[in-house]
């Protein structure tokens, strides 16, 4: 195959992360108990992965910038899903981790 015949990945249309959410990428472990208000959410299947990769985009709204997070945590897709099902985006949670492992979102009220 001639290399002219090759066509470019940029063709499909995708950037980097499939072009979702124009923001700075952030590790989930940064936003632990740090209120946010969480704008949407897409999933992914990524190859060679955990099945799922949900990217969520959120205001941290002590610094009014928009993030992107991403995780293969099924306690927050559960929650990401309902809310999606009852148009109740956005909303304001904040970022907890159980067992130094466990990553869900909760209520800002929850101690």
């Amino acid at each position: 195959m001639n290399d002219e015949d090759v066509k470019d990945i940029s063709e499909l249309g995708f950037s980097e992360d499939n072009g979702m959410y124009n923001c700075d990428k952030i590790n989930l472990c940064n936003l632990i108990n740090i209120p946010i208000k969480i704008l949407d959410f897409q999933i992914q299947q990524v190859e060679n992965r955990e099945p799922y990769i949900f990217l969520f985009n959120y205001l941290n709204d002590s610094a009014k910038t928009d993030y992107k997070s991403f995780t293969t945590s099924l306690r927050i897709k559960k929650k990401l899903d309902k809310a999606r099902s009852i148009n109740f985006f956005p909303f304001k949670c904040k970022v907890i981790c159980e067992k130094g492992r466990f990553y869900d979102i909760v209520s800002l009220k929850q101690k």
